[in-house]
């Protein structure tokens, strides 16, 4: 998997690379995946995990790793 989640640095890639696993392997919806990327945004260090281009990447994972699965997202 692509480890780049635009995050300004490695280890903020790393660590929502960590999340990203866990949504997977989880299965997670995207509030519950929303609200640990909001968490992890808490951090100084990693505050941009809430931007537009993160969330985005994530959720391309996401559903590029599960496609059939639903997300709690009404189209």
């Amino acid at each position: 998997m692509n480890n780049d989640f635009a995050m300004f640095t490695k280890e903020g890639n790393d660590e929502v690379g960590k999340l990203v696993d866990s949504a997977i392997a989880g299965e997670w919806g995207w509030e519950k995946t929303s609200y640990a990327l909001a968490l992890i945004g808490e951090e100084s260090s990693t505050e941009e995990a809430t931007d537009t281009a993160v969330r985005e990447s994530v959720w391309e994972a996401m559903v590029t790793f599960n496609p059939g699965m639903d997300f709690g997202v009404v189209k």
